[in-house]
């Protein structure tokens, strides 16, 4: 979905991961390990890149990759469904404004990094390390589902003077036909 305001991307498509048939009711697994830091991306006055998160409450772990835009202007999604998309056109760690990030919920039948994304409550911690080595922490505010046609794309990617963050990945109604999922789940989250 296209956007025509080139500061608020449009919902890529690619976010519709491989279903996962079996049951997704299971507790959260122990967190994996941390792999290996990403090559960072420069610094600049939109702050340091973000390269681990860390949520605790689900237990989740993942290192964290810049992206741009796909062609049809939507924010591009991870290509390593254990990853989580950083939107490098927004801002970054270490400066007020709206962090955005993508992931995945499942692939070739495994959960992936934002799998359990949509059982964090209100309250749920969420830290995240910078390419400097900086620790930022998040508190949960509010998470609430979305239709990806027409979603309010504007108003998940604006910034304001706040320090935001905002978690997108897909589920809700699966269509088998075209292996992709029709809503998407917005959590976002005020920095501590």
């Amino acid at each position: 979905m296209p956007s025509s305001d080139a500061s608020a991307p449009g919902l890529s498509a690619t976010l519709d991961d491989e279903v996962d048939t079996t049951s997704t009711g299971a507790e959260p697994p122990p967190p994996p390990a941390f792999s290996p830091d990403p090559d960072p991306v420069a610094s600049g006055p939109w702050g340091v890149p973000p390269v681990k998160m860390s949520m605790p409450s689900i237990g989740v772990e993942a290192p964290i990759v810049p992206v741009g835009l796909d062609d049809d202007g939507s924010m591009s999604a991870p290509t390593d469904p254990d990853t989580v998309a950083w939107y490098r056109l927004g801002p970054g760690m270490g400066v007020a404004g709206n962090v955005v990030l993508a992931g995945h919920i499942n692939w070739t039948g495994r959960t992936r990094a934002f799998g359990f994304l949509d059982q964090l409550d209100h309250g749920d911690p969420i830290l995240i390390v910078d390419a400097d080595g900086h620790g930022y922490q998040y508190v949960v505010e509010s998470s609430h589902w979305v239709r990806a046609e027409g979603a309010p794309v504007e108003e998940i990617f604006a910034s304001t003077g706040d320090t935001v963050l905002t978690m997108i990945t897909c589920g809700g109604e699966y269509v088998a036909a075209s292996r992709e999922y029709l809503d998407r789940l917005i959590v976002r989250a005020k920095g501590a």
